[in-house]
């Protein structure tokens, strides 16, 4: 199972690449306050990728999944305690009610608190390499979408070096 947060889908839905999503993960689960920063919110800003995830959801291959009264009071509680987003929040409380799961989140002090819960991770930029790795895309589409994720993101270099280090093991598979 996946579940993720705001940013991986909104910045994957503003490259126009949710696709790679559902042909990597088949299916996607997101918290009610993740729908809310996405496609409620990124409507009244009518920013288009709250459109294109819209669809996905109402195509079936990205879940809405709400916490019960317990959860929502745990991811309050993240909320205040850590300053994370209430989406992160109630991601990590998702994903923690789901056994192997893995969360896409962005954010590091987000990571963090999911690492210390044992927590599978990954993230925008770790999705490419996993579709590169998988055969769902080539090393030039790799090269291509990365970069527009980098100009959007700006990551830190160090971590874009190690991915496109990794990158290169694929490239002659391209």
């Amino acid at each position: 199972m996946i579940v993720s947060n705001s940013s991986p889908l909104i910045i994957i839905g503003k490259i126009n690449e949710l696709d790679l999503l559902k042909a990597l993960y088949k299916q996607i689960t997101i918290p009610n306050e993740v729908y809310i920063e996405v496609v409620e919110i990124g409507k009244e800003k009518n920013e288009a990728d709250a459109f294109l995830i819209e669809e996905a959801i109402n195509d079936g291959w990205i879940k809405v999944e709400n916490l019960n009264k317990k959860e929502l009071e745990n991811a309050k509680e993240l909320h205040k305690r850590f300053r994370l987003s209430k989406g992160e929040s109630e991601a990590i409380i998702l994903a923690a009610r789901h056994k192997n799961c893995t969360l896409i989140l962005d954010d590091l002090e987000a990571r963090e608190i999911a690492k210390a819960r044992n927590m599978m991770l990954s993230d925008t930029l770790i999705i490419q390499l996993e579709a590169l790795a998988s055969g769902k895309t080539g090393y030039s589409d790799f090269k291509k979408v990365f970069e527009k994720i980098i100009e959007i993101m700006k990551p830190k270099s160090d971590k874009v070096f190690k991915i496109l280090e990794e990158a290169e093991k694929w490239k002659k598979q391209d």
